[in-house]
């Protein structure tokens, strides 16, 4: 298992001769075992890569992540955390004025299906040796932090950063986390039962594109961001779109938008030298007036 407290340097990745050697090192491990990368940066930026199923959060700042295969742009923050599936091909960049601490978990080859298999399968199947794994597929969307799988994340970020780098302790927690991640996807395909649907095919489909403007609101939402504009990112008329996300979220578009703004000068205000007044620009409010109505709304909710 791999474990770096340092981000890879991208420089010495680049296919060039004087890297070779430091190439040859790190892919001769690199997605063929578990990996944890836990590093604070203040700017990173990795090159398109096919990469193993993973798990990825970040404190203090944002990670933006750049799919190739739907040109989606998804950033984790202190709010959420993201599965990517097995396979993805994905960019990711961090570019931040302060440190932020850049969290990921890499599983090793079909840790996911082997996980999977064993929580679908009756003790007396296992007993007779039955090994089928059947292929797992995880919703790719930022996942508000919860009480099922959050918890596992910070025990072994903790374990982190005290130094400990016992393999096996990391092994079996992974699997645990792994086993909350699961456990976690049936939740949010649960969600979608939630819509008023005749075909589960039209729920399913539903929910996947209220995510998808939710996505949006998470990584833009410093921007005035009109309701067209979400409507359009989900493919459904303005009206659909805010009655679906409301039954979705319980809460209007505008309402995430304000919610997520004040959550995140909360961190501002208790982590950083800004004040309210460059707090509230960078949150995407032209007065500190508006950005103090919305953090006294927020606080409790």
């Amino acid at each position: 298992m791999l474990i770096l407290r340092q981000m890879p340097d991208p420089l010495r990745l680049r296919p060039m001769p004087a890297n070779e050697a430091y190439r040859r090192a790190f892919y001769s491990r690199w997605g063929k075992e578990a990996a944890i990368v836990c590093a604070p940066t203040r700017g990173v930026e990795y090159p398109p890569f096919t990469q193993r199923l993973s798990i990825k959060t970040a404190r203090g700042g944002r990670e933006r992540y750049f799919l190739a295969d739907s040109g989606r742009t998804l950033s984790v923050d202190d709010d959420s955390f993201l599965v990517l599936n097995d396979g993805r091909t994905y960019a990711s960049l961090v570019e931040s004025e302060r440190e932020i601490e850049s969290y990921t978990i890499f599983f090793a080859p079909g840790a996911g299906e082997e996980v999977a298999a064993g929580m679908n399968r009756l003790l007396p199947r296992l007993l007779d040796g039955n090994t089928s794994r059947p292929a797992i597929e995880f919703t790719e969307c930022l996942q508000p932090h919860n009480r099922l799988v959050t918890p596992v994340l910070t025990r072994i970020r903790r374990q982190l950063d005290e130094g400990h780098d016992d393999e096996s302790w990391y092994e079996e927690q992974l699997l645990l986390l792994l086993e909350r991640m699961i456990a976690n996807q049936r939740r949010v395909v649960g969600q979608a039962d939630d819509v008023k649907a005749l075909k589960r095919s039209t729920r399913t489909e539903i929910h996947r594109r209220i995510l998808l403007a939710t996505d949006y609101i998470h990584a833009h939402f410093e921007k005035d961001i009109a309701l067209d504009v979400l409507a359009s990112v989900a493919c459904l008329s303005k009206y659909h779109f805010l009655r679906l996300f409301t039954a979705i979220h319980g809460i209007t578009p505008n309402a995430f938008v304000h919610r997520k703004r004040a959550r995140v000068a909360g961190r501002l205000l208790a982590s950083s030298a800004f004040t309210m007044d460059e707090v509230a620009l960078r949150v995407g409010y032209a007065a500190r007036s508006s950005l103090f109505r919305q953090m006294r709304r927020w606080r409790k909710r």
